[in-house]
Order: structure tokens, then sequence, then C-alpha cells
């Protein structure tokens, strides 16, 4: 498997969860994480997402929402991060470095990239460079869910990203061999 880092968002991109509501849609969940209660649903091709990235590379949880809710939210939805591989709200505020090392980080999220400026800075605690994919953002209803096209467009993306990235590391890995 390849060590390429890859950070997916929580909610409205994986996910979407709200306070409980009378009537909650049929496909969602009740929640408890600490003291809330939420109604959530696992978007459609979420799982099929984080596979395709899992093929490509070492894949962590990164949200602005707390430790317990997105241990929970992987939990209950059979998300499969290993819990070192869930950076919450508080690895973003203390910008703490995660024990990662890699020349690009590529994230998926469903906000703008100058809406997500906290989670850009602690992932260049690992990289200078932070591919962005923005994905289209899960509000909840009608559902909505990740289609082929979406998951071809955004997997080709990064494929083409990646194999740049390994031009460029061979390249001047042999620019250095040249230089000896």
């Amino acid at each position: 498997m390849n060590n390429i880092p890859i950070f997916v968002d929580l909610d409205e991109t994986l996910i979407y969860s709200t306070y409980p509501v009378a009537r909650p849609a049929d496909d969602s969940v009740r929640v408890r994480a600490g003291n809330e209660d939420y109604d959530v649903i696992l978007r459609n091709g979420a799982r099929q997402l984080l596979k395709m990235l899992r093929n490509r590379g070492q894949v962590h949880m990164l949200t602005i929402a707390t430790q317990e809710y997105a241990l929970e939210m992987n939990s209950v939805f059979k998300l499969d991060f290993p819990t070192h591989r869930i950076f919450s709200r508080t690895h973003v505020a203390t910008r703490s470095a995660p024990n990662i090392s890699a020349p690009r980080v590529y994230l998926f999220d469903n906000l703008p990239r100058r809406e997500n400026r906290n989670k850009i800075e602690f992932l260049r605690k690992i990289s200078t460079t932070v591919m962005y994919y923005q994905v289209s953002a899960f509000e909840g209803y009608p559902v909505q869910h990740f289609s082929e096209k979406e998951l071809t467009n955004l997997i080709s993306r990064l494929d083409t990203d990646i194999d740049e990235s390994n031009r460029i590391i061979k390249q001047a890995a042999e620019r250095s061999l040249d230089r000896a």
C-alpha cells in the first residue's frame, strides 16, 4: 500500500447529522456522542469513496468535531478509521503536529478551500503542499449521494496529482544523483 497521506472530512462529506427532530428520516440513525443525541445519515457512496482512497494511500479523518463525536461516528457507521488516524477539533485548533511526513498531502472536504484555513494550516505541519478536493456538500434532505461521475472525477484528479508528485520526487532524486 502507498503511504500517501489522504485526509477526509467527516460532517457534510461522509455523514450528515442534526440534533434530533420529531420525524427523522427513515435512513437516519440516532447516535449519542458525549451528552448529545444526533440523527445521522451515512452518505450513499461514502464507503466506496473511502475504499477507493484507501487503494491509493493512508486515509485519515480530519474533522472540526470533537474526538468523542468522531470516534462514535466512526464506530456506528463502520468507517474503519484506526483511532490514530482520526484528527479532531483539538488537533486542528492546537495545530499539533501529526507523526506523518510527506511531500504532499491530500484533503477531501465539502467546504471551499478559503473556508478551511484551520485544517490547511494543520496539514502544513506535514507538508507545505496541500492538494485540495472540494466534494459536493451533503446537507441532509433530499439525500444526496456521491454519483459515479463525481467519484470517478475525484479519483482521476487524485491519480493525476499523485503521478505528478511522484514525477517531481523522481526528478529531484535524479538531480541529486547527478550532482554527486
